[in-house]
């Protein structure tokens, strides 16, 4: 899914020989942190924020930097609860919020991957942090919340689940 504009973590499988003794196979994987982020986007650490679960706890980056995150929560919320959300001035600052393509294309993916381990555990958000969304900048520095992908071992029929499990109730319900 890379392709449709979803990070997800590159892994080599390895085999490990610790002092001549075989200790397995081990996947070798990068790390949604901080760093991931900031050499992608040649960006200072600092500028950078990842977040996990849906309460969007900070894995990197300061404590309150997820308060525009709570606060896009709670807008859409509110939105949805009142029937705005249709609305298009509605629409269009909470897609100067969150990437809605991303957003989009992530949850079509998990879906598709029926993966019931999500969306009420792994899932994260990352953002470089601007004062204002800038809808000029380069994809990734305008502000935004985007998904990244990471632990789909639930997902492609692990418990007999199958395509014919409405994962959308699943979703809705979480």
């Amino acid at each position: 899914v890379s392709h449709l504009g979803i990070h997800t973590q590159a892994y080599r499988p390895a085999v490990v020989f610790i002092n001549g003794e075989y200790w397995g196979i081990y996947n070798i994987r990068e790390q949604f942190d901080g760093w991931y982020f900031a050499t992608r986007y040649d960006v200072d650490i600092d500028e950078v924020v990842t977040l996990e679960g849906p309460e969007g706890r900070v894995k990197a980056g300061k404590p309150e930097d997820n308060i525009p995150y709570l606060e896009m929560v709670e807008f859409v919320k509110k939105n949805v609860n009142s029937g705005t959300i249709n609305n298009p001035d509605v629409y269009a600052k909470i897609n100067t919020l969150i990437d809605i393509d991303n957003f989009i294309n992530y949850f079509a993916s998990e879906i598709f991957f029926c993966n019931l381990d999500w969306p009420q555990r792994n899932i994260g958000f990352w953002r470089i942090k601007t004062e204002t969304y800038n809808p000029d900048a380069p994809y990734g520095y305008d502000g935004r919340w985007r998904c990244m992908l990471f632990d789909v071992d639930y997902g492609f029929g692990l418990w007999g689940y199958s395509a014919e499990k409405n994962l959308l109730d699943h979703t809705a319900g979480a």
